[in-house]
């Protein structure tokens, strides 16, 4: 009884080179013992396994398998080896979670038996099986080193991605920056227009309350020039009824000399009236000298 042990990662992309088994055909004792991964850690949780493979012949099969922790072991049905060359599609289908995983491909060289190669040379053909091998050990070794390789081509892939996160967050964080310095300078401008557009109000209220006050240092303008010209018309009058008052204080003061002097002559006229004679016919008349106007008595009568 041949147990073959391996490890398969259910994540696949890292599995560059199959695992390779070899058997007879007939054989009832071959094992499998894999340990299962997913992205380099043990798989746990892992039910309902199945072990499925497509032969040479492209006949399907496929039976149960056992499953302990992150290990699934099956024993093969002899009806996986009934056709003769290398299976190149066979792998374990479990179920972790309620979701299907499965591994990568594991390669079965499945030998003929002798009873079905009889009429085959047996030297010859046993050096063709070694031949075979051989070969597939061979593409084994190279596919081991490429998936070395590119496991190594991998990391450095992973670090360069790392590098470009933290440079992505760094742009963001700058970009960030930028578009807070771009709201800041939005606001202070959107400030900005605010106190011009305050200004342009307050500078046009300024405009029509000094049109206002032009306006009404005009019309003060005009009131005081009025005012003026009622002044100068009222002192014109005042002076024409001051010359009129002095005109009539010396007509008055001349009225009241002739008033005086015509008293006077009365008087003398009533003295003189006892000493003239009753035929005498007395005149009264003004005499002028100089600037002055007497009234005198005179006889125009015969005497």
């Amino acid at each position: 009884m041949a147990t073959h042990e391996l490890t398969l990662d259910v994540d696949k992309s890292a599995a560059l080179a199959a695992e390779i088994i070899t058997a007879r055909t007939g054989d009832s004792g071959t094992i499998i013992k894999a340990s299962l991964l997913k992205d380099g850690s043990a798989l746990t949780g892992a039910t309902n396994a199945r072990f499925i493979a497509l032969k040479p012949d492209r006949t399907y099969a496929d039976q149960s398998a056992s499953v302990s922790g992150s290990t699934v072991t099956v024993t093969l049905d002899p009806k996986f080896l009934t056709s003769k060359g290398v299976i190149k599609t066979a792998y374990f289908r479990v179920t972790v979670g309620g979701k299907v995983e499965t591994t990568p491909d594991i390669w079965i060289n499945v030998l003929p038996d002798a009873e079905s190669q009889a009429d085959a040379p047996t030297d010859a053909y046993i050096s063709e099986v070694e031949a075979l091998i051989s070969q597939l050990n061979s593409i084994k070794s190279q596919m081991q080193t490429a998936t070395s390789s590119a496991n190594t081509a991998a990391g450095k892939a992973n670090s360069a991605a790392d590098d470009a996160t933290d440079a992505a967050e760094e742009a963001r964080d700058a970009a960030d920056s930028v578009n807070a310095a771009k709201d800041a300078a939005t606001q202070a401008a959107n400030s900005a227009n605010s106190a011009a557009d305050a200004a342009e109000d307050a500078a046009s209220s300024a405009n029509g309350a000094a049109s206002d006050a032009l306006s009404a240092a005009d019309d003060a303008t005009d009131a005081a020039n009025a005012a003026n010209t009622a002044a100068g018309a009222a002192n014109t009058a005042a002076g024409a009824a001051n010359t009129a008052a002095g005109t009539a204080n010396t007509a008055a003061a001349s009225a009241s000399r002739a008033a005086d002097d015509a008293a006077e002559a009365a008087e003398e006229a009533r003295a003189a009236a006892g000493m003239v004679s009753t035929d005498k016919t007395i005149f009264l008349e003004y005499e002028t000298v100089g600037d002055v106007s007497y009234l005198t008595l005179t006889d125009q009568g015969e005497d």
